[in-house]
């Protein structure tokens, strides 16, 4: 069997390829407001917004934390030492660990950041943020191209029946989009579907019901694939359910303006829309972390998972 397409990613890509940059060290006789300033001109020369720029805090040489432009505004400006966050063995990672692998650490860690240590020093970190970027968007969207070819590749068995299962509102789109897609072969002539030659009387080749299918959309093949029953494992619901998901990930995966959690699908997606959201936050209340923040990392790491075993699925049934 040929090795998935993300499974290959992942072993050419690591976190170091969408790790953010750590500021210039700072060390504890530094004044807040020289501190601020350093990471603040940091954050300009890498063009990142200074609220997300961190720099590593030293008593002499002795490693002591981290910190930021917000905690070193919370307090005294002249207050020296200035103090720093603890970085817990446990949320340092190696910058040669597979984008997967860290995103899993990332989603069972409590912390907003992972350190990235690289030649003996933390070069990088990584947080929600990281995995916005183009680098591992293009991993998901691999993955889920993937199950749509092998969605396309199980529903053209038996064409014609996958063809009848759509509904009458989706099989006119699907034919919409299949004349414009293949105009130079096809025309629409007083509601029927022609082949587009001298004898416009002829009515399209066995070709047809393969065109159709290959213009339908994400949902429409999990819709076929239901219908169908071609996934034993599954249930209707659940069937429908990922693929609403896939197709959520995937529509938002594949623009520049993404959601307001990269990890946002599913059942808390309504959640992060409403108006409190931020109001949640700010009350510091365990229960909202849980939901808004961490919630979401553990479920995205589900559905990728969920999405490999449908994969597999596919697969299987693809052999019998």
């Amino acid at each position: 069997m040929t090795q998935s397409a993300l499974n290959r990613l992942n072993e050419l890509i690591t976190i170091r390829d969408i790790m953010e940059p750590i500021g210039p060290d700072l060390y504890t006789n530094c004044d807040r407001i020289d501190a601020s300033e350093i990471i603040q001109k940091f954050a300009e020369q890498n063009k990142i917004d200074p609220l997300d720029a961190i720099s590593i805090v030293y008593d002499n040489n002795n490693l002591l934390g981290y910190t930021d432009v917000i905690e070193l505004s919370s307090e005294d400006p002249l207050e020296s030492p200035i103090s720093a966050a603890v970085i817990a063995p446990g949320n340092i990672i190696s910058s040669t660990t597979p984008l997967l692998e860290a995103l899993n650490i990332f989603a069972k860690s409590r912390e907003e950041n992972i350190f990235i240590l690289d030649g003996g020093a933390i070069k990088g970190f990584i947080n929600e943020r990281s995995f916005t970027k183009p680098i591992f968007r293009i991993c998901i969207l691999a993955l889920l191209l993937e199950v749509e070819e092998l969605s396309l590749n199980l529903i053209n068995r038996k064409p014609l029946k996958s063809v009848e299962v759509l509904s009458r509102n989706r099989l006119k789109k699907s034919i919409e989009t299949m004349t414009n897609v293949y105009r130079n072969y096809f025309i629409i002539k007083k509601g029927k579907v022609y082949l587009k030659d001298k004898d416009e009387s002829r009515e399209p080749t066995e070709s047809f019901p393969y065109r159709i299918l290959s213009c339908t959309s994400f949902i429409d093949k999990g819709t076929i694939i239901a219908k169908r029953k071609l996934l034993q494992k599954y249930t209707y619901k659940q069937i429908r359910l990922i693929f609403k998901k896939m197709e959520k990930i995937r529509n938002s995966y594949a623009h520049t303006r993404m959601e307001l959690s990269a990890f946002a699908l599913g059942d808390y997606a309504n959640a992060l829309d409403k108006e409190d959201f931020f109001n949640d936050l700010k009350s510091n209340s365990e229960k909202a972390y849980e939901w808004h923040i961490l919630h979401p990392r553990r479920r995205f790491v589900e559905f990728i998972e969920e999405v490999r075993r449908l994969i597999q699925d596919i697969n299987e049934a693809l052999q019998t």
